[in-house]
């Protein structure tokens, strides 16, 4: 069966603090510490919005931190397609998931080092809903104030390629 291509773009992205409030701990260790306390992925499960629940569903604690977080809604049923049908209708017909499953609308898939991350998202996830789910792993791995969780991701770019070149090479 053919399948269509979706191309992913990767976003290359700063976690970025204001002025005086950056915590002395790195993004990576900030989420590397709340990962280590919350060890299950329905530790890190978190209701947002639109997305449902969202949970780390992978994870390497190597360094640079790789995680694969997904988005899903609880019981929410999905249509399904019938096969070999021979009217010439087919009729909806919704499917709940199975027990202690959902299903998955939305993939984000993150590597990690220091404040420098590079993000794949897919489905419904922005850059957006990703920064805001890692604010809320780590608050809800914190015990401490919510200053180590307030940033923004900013994009990082070369735009002069040449000088980049002459100074770090190819």
């Amino acid at each position: 069966m053919p399948r269509r291509p979706a191309p992913k773009r990767i976003h290359y992205v700063r976690a970025s603090y204001n002025r005086n409030t950056a915590p002395r701990e790195s993004l990576e260790s900030l989420v590397r510490n709340a990962i280590r306390r919350l060890p299950t992925v329905q530790e890190t499960q978190v209701q947002m919005g639109l997305l449902g629940t969202v949970a780390i569903r992978q994870r390497t604690l190597t360094s640079p931190l790789m995680l694969a977080i997904g988005a899903g809604a609880p019981n929410e049923h999905m249509s399904t397609m019938g096969l070999r049908v021979r009217t010439t209708q087919d009729r909806d017909l919704l499917e709940a998931p199975p027990p202690n499953r959902v299903f998955k609308h939305a993939d984000a898939y993150i590597l990690l080092e220091e404040r420098d991350l590079l993000i794949i998202v897919d489905g419904s996830f922005s850059l957006d809903s990703v920064a805001a789910y890692l604010r809320e792993l780590i608050e809800l791995a914190s015990s401490g104030g919510r200053a180590t969780n307030v940033f923004a991701m900013k994009p990082v770019s070369n735009r002069d390629r040449a000088a980049v070149l002459a100074r770090e090479g190819i």
